[in-house]
């Protein structure tokens, strides 16, 4: 009955439309004409006529035209791409979809140059534009494997633009320093406006408050449109320029690293990973069963439900092994050449939510077993949010002239009830010739936004608490005395081109914006690549301050060894193989040690703090007591996995 219904509906609307265009004059109505058409060529489509479908489609292009209505030229270019489609007619339909997209990203967002809000909400509308695209070439690359570099280049195009487009912005020749740091300033407060705007309306927001703060946008943009004109050469700074896929060997020099870049394909109920290698022509593709992201979507829904419970923390191993299972890592794995030595993971949405470098695999050597994904590469994992960004940080790190470590800039517990954290930057100062540290009550905001050390440092460290805002992700922040929080509106402010790496060691600092389907990467660590510094180590849950405290201290031990000279991701899977290998006796001969640092900070701290830090430690060597010698404390995943390496 409900299809014998739904026929005679569209049979009753086919007829509906045919109707209207009989006493529709195109001359005199042109606009309302083609609308018409378009409709009946929807109608038609359902009702599975695709050549009268697609002959309607044509015509209504007559007059959507690109020049005077690219808004309704995309729409029915979408749809003719979709009864294409329908009528088994993919190449068809790839010219459909690539002809509405450069229309999108040439004609619609560039003209939005310095309207990032209007830009967010219309890459929102269109994000199923670039799914479409995407399916087709994977279809396409089943006969043609050179559709796989197309597919790979649309994925890249759909992701994190945003961010892409700020990382992207070039100073011109003809303009001065200052003209062009005012300039960005301003478009930095544009773009942080609109997305407070944005995040208070998804929660509260009075109307008085929104009425200020739309004032103040307009002003803003004002401001901006006026610079423009006084500067037109600055115009030329907001268009992207996306790396073809072809080319991306001649900027990523390395042949024993492999990107692997995941897609989720809701639009066709699957999602899919693309291996990339210097050596190959086209990117390897896996795609996905139905059945894997149900699997994918049930298992997120669970763990974002129980994060940070007792419950989660105890069933963590069993979570990442099912996960592993979902995303087929050791099959993945098969994919990559013998010589891999490193791998970079660029997830995508929901996925950079996940320990994906800590999933259990099976070993592929058995003289050398590995347990988890990360073992598996001698020069470790790290993330990125796409792979265009990574080569802006590669080519923004080749300007510099050579990575230091030499000069530290700390934050240390600025909220005073962190008893590890002052033990943390004691142990960890030592390593460098030049030390800056913010301890306590004296780690407030603007002594750090002021500071000049933050610009010079080498390396940034903040030891203190630090939370994610899922609902308004610019509001996501650091925290600091007086309870005072260093939002990621902030840190865009930051000045950190001489910084090697930051690392927070703090709670979920690593989180992104859950909700958005555009894969925006807007987070702690995306505030921090774009102040200037190449590598970002944070954490994706709220992790034990003990065991944080020992990690970091093994992360900088092997990163400052000259002896060894490694990189942030290598220095990062040393230190969490050493945690999660570390004995009861070991800890024990730790805590010692940890002692010996602590007695000459009594001149540091006050005499609470001393005591309850000298407390910590022997409550501490007492708890485990009762351990056998050989068992591994911190063996759970909980423990070390939640940090990742970003960037270079």
């Amino acid at each position: 009955m409900p299809k014998k219904m739904n026929k005679i509906n569209l049979a009753r609307s086919i007829e509906c439309y045919q109707n209207a265009l009989s006493v529709t004059d195109r001359k005199q109505h042109p606009f309302r004409w083609a609308d018409y058409k378009n409709s009946l060529g929807n109608a038609l489509k359902h009702n599975s006529q695709y050549k009268e479908a697609i002959k309607c489609f044509k015509e209504a292009l007559e007059v959507h035209t690109r020049t005077e209505y690219p808004t309704d030229y995309m729409k029915t270019l979408l749809n003719l791409g979709n009864a294409h489609v329908e009528n088994n007619n993919l190449t068809e339909a790839f010219k459909s979809y690539q002809e509405a997209t450069n229309t999108l990203e040439e004609d619609l967002l560039s003209k939005l140059a310095t309207d990032d809000d209007a830009k967010r909400k219309l890459g929102e509308v269109w994000i199923n534009l670039y799914q479409y695209m995407i399916l087709v070439c994977l279809k396409l690359g089943k006969e043609n494997r050179d559709y796989y570099s197309i597919a790979w280049e649309y994925v890249e195009r759909s992701k994190a633009r945003r961010l892409v487009e700020i990382f992207g912005q070039t100073k011109p020749s003809d303009i001065s320093d200052e003209i062009w740091r005012k300039f960005m300033n301003l478009r930095n407060e544009i773009t942080n406006t609109e997305k407070w705007i944005e995040d208070k309306e998804k929660s509260s927001i009075s109307l008085g408050e929104k009425s200020f703060n739309d004032s103040e946008l307009t002003n803003l943009k004002k401001k901006l449109t006026q610079k423009l004109e006084n500067h037109p050469q600055l115009k030329q700074t907001q268009k992207v320029e996306y790396t073809p896929f072809s080319q991306i060997g001649e900027k990523f020099s390395d042949d024993n690293t492999v990107i692997i870049q995941w897609y989720i394909l809701e639009s066709d109920q699957k999602f899919c990973a693309f291996i990339y290698t210097r050596q190959s022509y086209q990117p390897y593709v896996w795609e996905s069963s139905f059945e894997d992201l149900k699997n994918l979507q049930k298992w997120s829904q669970e763990y974002f439900d129980n994060l940070n419970s007792d419950q989660w923390r105890d069933q963590l191993p069993k979570y990442l092994e099912r996960l592993a299972e979902i995303l087929h890592i050791d099959e993945l794995i098969n994919y990559l050449p013998k010589n891999c030595r490193q791998v970079i993971l660029i997830p995508h949405r929901y996925l950079h939510l996940f320990p994906i470098h800590a999933l259990p695999v099976k070993s592929v050597n058995v003289n050398h077993p590995n347990k988890y994904f990360f073992e598996c590469f001698t020069k470790g994992v790290r993330y990125a949010p796409s792979c265009q960004i990574l080569l802006m940080l590669e080519k923004r790190l080749k300007s510099r002239n050579d990575s230091k470590f030499d000069h530290l800039f700390a934050v240390q517990n600025p909220t005073s009830n962190l008893v590890c954290a002052d033990l943390e930057v004691e142990a960890i100062e030592k390593y460098f010739n030049t030390t800056n540290i913010l301890s306590n009550k004296d780690a407030k905001k603007q002594k750090i936004i002021d500071n000049r050390f933050t610009s010079i440092a080498h390396c940034v460290h903040f030891s203190c608490h630090g939370q994610f805002k899922n609902k308004s992700p610019l509001e996501s922040s650091l925290i600091l005395a007086n309870n005072e929080h260093l939002t990621l509106l902030d840190i865009f402010q930051l000045n950190l081109n001489k910084c090697s790496v930051v690392t927070l060691s703090a709670c979920e600092t690593g989180l992104t914006d859950l909700t958005s389907i555009t894969d925006e990467y807007i987070g702690l660590p995306s505030g921090f690549l774009f102040a200037g510094s190449p590598s970002v180590v944070s954490s994706l849950w709220k992790v034990s301050d003990l065991s944080t405290s020992f990690l970091m201290m093994k992360f900088y031990e092997i990163l400052l060894d000259k002896t060894q000279q490694v990189s942030v991701p290598v220095a990062l899977k040393e230190s969490q193989n050493w945690l999660q290998n570390l004995t009861v006796q070991e800890y024990l001969n730790q805590l010692n040690n940890c002692q010996k640092i602590v007695k000459p900070m009594q001149q540091k701290l006050t005499a609470k703090e001393f005591k309850r830090l000298m407390d910590m430690i022997e409550d501490e060597q007492i708890r485990i007591k009762g351990f056998e010698l050989n068992y591994k404390l911190f063996n759970n995943p909980f423990y070390w996995a939640a940090f990742t390496a970003a960037g270079i």
